[in-house]
């Protein structure tokens, strides 16, 4: 099982550094944006690259408290938090570090967990693996939000 939770491991590395054949990492589609990137919107009622990454880093969030059995935060209110009105560099670089810290944390509970990673019937398990799943999915669309400002895209 060991080598399970290592092939789980690197596969959470590769979608969030880069190098997973598929598209390009999250981390690699947000770094090195500037406040002006990262806040921008193709319409006053869609979400920003901010709004996506405030997003991602929630629902981790809320499974790393699941799973270590603290107190969760609350999805209707949190789910789609819009970046902070005083967007400026350092509260970017603050959503940075903890989209950082979040998938380190990630990491060590999947490697805490090890065979129980794999184990279908327990949900918080299953909640953990799928991460990958929703991460890539918004990852996608910021992407996406990246070539429509005209930035050239991640390869």
């Amino acid at each position: 099982m060991a080598q399970l939770v290592d092939t789980f491991l690197f596969d959470l590395d590769k979608f969030f550094t880069g190098g997973n054949s598929w598209q390009a990492g999250l981390y690699q589609q947000i770094e090195g944006l500037t406040v002006d990137q990262a806040t921008w919107k193709p319409a006053p009622d869609r979400h920003s690259i901010w709004d996506v990454l405030i997003h991602i880093n929630f629902w981790k969030q809320y499974a790393i408290a699941a799973v270590r059995e603290t107190d969760k935060p609350d999805p209707e209110a949190g789910n789609w938090t819009l970046a902070p009105a005083d967007a400026d560099e350092t509260n970017w670089k603050k959503e940075l570090e903890r989209t950082r810290r979040m998938h380190e944390e990630l990491k060590a509970i999947a490697a805490e967990r090890d065979e129980d990673l794999f184990d279908t019937e327990k949900k918080l398990s299953n909640y953990i693996r799928q991460l990958i799943c929703h991460d890539a999915y918004h990852a996608g669309q910021i992407g996406l939000l990246r070539v429509m400002q005209g930035l050239k895209p991640i390869e």
